[in-house]
């Protein structure tokens, strides 16, 4: 569902737009990360979404409360989770067709007289249609007096999970990989598990202990020790499987004198037997290969930093390796890097730049040798009515490579024919050649294998406000403010790639992808009372090799808007534009299309706690490649309602008329997405805020477009602050 995703880097939700963190592609699927934040190993990426599957709708709710009984220091609460899941047929409910659902109901109680000491347990039971099961979790927690100079805390758990039962989380796989190894999402017995901590503080070193043991599918028992200074740490951990264990071992040690600070870390780790599945190794492993007799790892990293309150360097020069063992021990994977980083500060300057390396070898063969590359710098300039920046990243990367596959579609319905010219009864991709009355399709299979390619992404933005710039200024020249922003893109395999590389985009076989947008933006009385004139413009340019048979696009737009206040009480503000955009090639995803719209919003304020609003949008589409044209009218009324300091209410309704010249499908962005016909999005929402520390958040929203079902989305949330 178009607008439904929620996407999060590193546990921050980001925002979608051309100039905010992301933009999404819904026909391929695909999202593209803004070039600021390069997406590398260590990052986790979370995309919350939801689906339209035809024949079928589902529903989840969920209840939870909490309470606490005065100061005994008890509290109580309650969970329900349910998904339920009807069938249908073009619409229409089928009697007896539900069935499908799902539900967990939880129970939990806690116990805290005083600070330091804690017993909480959890009882839940979960039920759909093929199996049910429960689940039982207990922890507590003792600590004695922190004022005391020595200090000891006691920590237990205990947790059992039968057979069928099945929670809502799909993160919990990933929380005991660190602690049991990897656990199937299917329990074929049930699953029993306790642990036991200790924990002695004495000033600023502290000694911890734990034991744990685990049974079920894959027994393990669980041993580990640690130490902790203020100028570093180290941990040891022993996991035993029923045949073999896994040994991990983690260090730290940080100093520094006067400007200077110097660090290293190592990270340990051997695997033998059962343990080798579910070692970290895992997931680095190709999972078609079979490591039976062991496996080990090794990291360390050494780190250097020079730096005042204006200026500061860092260095870091690190290690890998990965060894298997069969008989003898032989190299499976090697790798070393080295990174320098450098920020500096001087009269409004801010300068970053950095710049890292990394060698990787497979076994003994010099081919497996990988070298990749990543250099970023930025520059910045910032004061009253003037900034800009600078931005520019060079990196090695890979590109997947394609074989041509032709497919046999039938006679006339596809674009190439073959003939044998070599007379050897095989259909080699040099054989196939275009004809309107073809009989096979082409289509592209990926390889494992990837090309070493280069990338640079160049970004440049500045932005200029003539009032502050020009302080005794009130004139015309005042009232002037712009932005200007450029942003380009390029991979190619074999050439380097410079910044002045980025301003072009050729048809040479070496270039994958390239990217080239250009944005203007100037305001004439931008922050006047009374009102205010814009005008955009913006050119962009695409090429990508391995979506829409590799055609190129462009896009050309110019807008015209203002904005003008009747008092406190009204406000009209609209626009008109232009637009032409293109996209080569003779596969159905080819298009020239020029658009015109026009869009206007009125609004007026009665009072300080109501604010109606009207809009009115109109456009027309025209597609030359297939002789496409298409009206659209659009009125878009709502209401805000303010709540006193409290929050507030809206509500809205777009209505949107389409009509075309012929009964094709509208697809490519034409008419915004709309269907021929009458298109209906109705919007309820309410934020608010009950006290200093809770606020609620209610929103619905319905679409019908013709010839589909009504699509509903709700939303609630409660937020608490402590």
């Amino acid at each position: 569902v178009s607008e439904s995703e929620r996407v999060y880097l590193n546990e921050q939700l980001l925002k979608r737009g051309e100039q905010l963190d992301y933009v999404i592609d819904y026909e391929r699927g695909v999202v593209t990360f803004a070039p600021e934040q390069p997406i590398v190993a260590s990052s986790r990426i979370r995309i919350e979404y939801q689906t339209l599957d035809e024949g079928k709708q589902s529903r989840l709710v969920g209840l939870d409360g909490q309470v606490t009984l005065g100061g005994s220091g008890w509290s109580v609460g309650s969970t329900l989770i349910r998904e339920s899941e009807r069938t249908l047929l073009v619409g229409v409910d089928i009697p007896g067709g539900s069935g499908n659902h799902r539900q967990v109901t939880g129970l939990d109680a806690t116990y805290a007289p005083r600070e330091g000491v804690r017993l909480a347990s959890e009882v839940a039971w979960s039920d759909d249609v093929l199996k049910k099961g429960h689940a039982l979790d207990v922890d507590g927690q003792w600590t004695s007096d922190w004022q005391h100079p020595g200090a000891l805390q006691v920590t237990g758990r205990f947790q059992q999970m039968s057979v069928g039962y099945e929670g809502f989380d799909r993160l919990e796989v990933g929380t005991h990989e660190g602690r049991w190894g990897w656990q199937p999402e299917e329990r074929l017995q049930e699953v029993r598990e306790g642990t036991f901590g200790l924990r002695y503080t004495f000033g600023g070193v502290s000694v911890d202990g734990a034991w744990g043991r685990r049974t079920g599918d894959f027994a393990a028992g669980r041993k580990a020790v640690g130490i902790r200074v203020p100028f570093g740490h180290y941990e040891y951990e022993r996991i035993g499987q029923d045949q073999g264990g896994l040994t991990r071992q983690r260090g730290h040690l940080i100093g520094g004198l006067g400007m200077f600070a110097s660090g290293v870390e190592v990270v340990l780790e051997k695997a033998d037997g059962d343990a080798v599945s579910r070692s970290s190794v895992f997931y680095a492993a190709d999972p078609n290969v079979l490591i039976l007799d062991g496996v080990q790892l090794g990291e360390a990293a050494w780190h250097i930093e020079v730096g005042k309150k204006k200026w500061h360097w860092r260095t870091e020069i690190g290690i890998r390796e990965i060894r298997q063992q069969n008989t003898v021990w032989q190299d499976s994977l090697k790798a070393w890097s080295h990174t320098h980083s450098a920020k500096g500060d001087w009269k409004g300057w801010t300068v970053l730049g950095s710049y890292g390396q990394t060698v990787s070898r497979s076994g003994s063969i010099e081919t497996t040798r990988r070298v990749t590359h990543l250099g970023r710098t930025r520059v910045n300039f910032s004061r009253p009515g003037y900034s800009h920046q600078i931005f520019y990243r060079v990196s090695s990367a890979g590109v997947q490579t394609r074989q041509p596959v032709y497919v046999e579609v039938g006679r006339g319905l596809g674009s190439y024919v073959w003939e044998d010219v070599d007379g050897d009864s095989e259909k080699d991709a040099e054989e196939f050649v275009l004809d309107v009355d073809g009989d096979f399709e082409l289509v592209y299979g990926f390889d494992s294998d990837f090309l070493p390619a280069r990338e640079g992404i160049l970004g440049a933005r500045v932005e200029m406000n003539l009032k502050r710039l020009l302080k005794r200024s009130n004139g015309f020249l005042a009232g002037l403010s712009f932005d200007a922003s450029v942003n380009a893109d390029r991979k190619v395999v074999s050439n380097a790639i410079g910044p002045w590389h980025l301003f072009s985009i050729t048809d040479s076989d070496d270039l994958q992808f390239a990217q080239r947008d250009a944005r203007l933006r100037l305001h004439v009385f931008r922050y006047h009372k009374r009102g205010s004139l814009r005008v955009s413009g913006r050119m962009r340019d695409r090429l990508d090799r391995f979506f829409y048979g590799g055609g190129r696009e462009s896009l050309r737009n110019a807008s015209l808007g203002g904005r003008l206040r009747f008092g406190r009480e009204g406000e009209i503000d609209g626009d008109i534009s232009s637009e032409v955009r293109k996209r080569t090639g003779t596969e159905i995803f080819a298009f020239s299309i020029r658009s015109y719209s026009g869009h206007g919003r009125g609004s007026w304020r009665p009072s300080r706690r109501w604010d109606m609003r009207l809009g009115l949008l109109g456009g027309d589409d025209y597609d030359r490649q297939r002789d496409l044209e298409v009206h659209y009218m659009s009125l878009q009324p709502e209401m805000i309602r303010r709540l006193a300091g409290r929050g507030r209410l809206r509500a809205r309704v777009d209505w949107t008329h389409v009509w075309a010249t012929d009964e094709v499908p509208i697809f490519l962005g034409m008419a915004n997405g709309n269907r021929v016909g009458q298109n209906w999005v109705w919007r309820l929402g309410m934020d608010y805020r009950f006290g200093r520390y809770v606020t609620a958040l209610v929103s619905y929203d319905g679409r019908k477009r013709p010839d589909l079902p009504v699509i509903h989305l709700g939303r609630m949330e409660m937020k608490a602050v402590f």
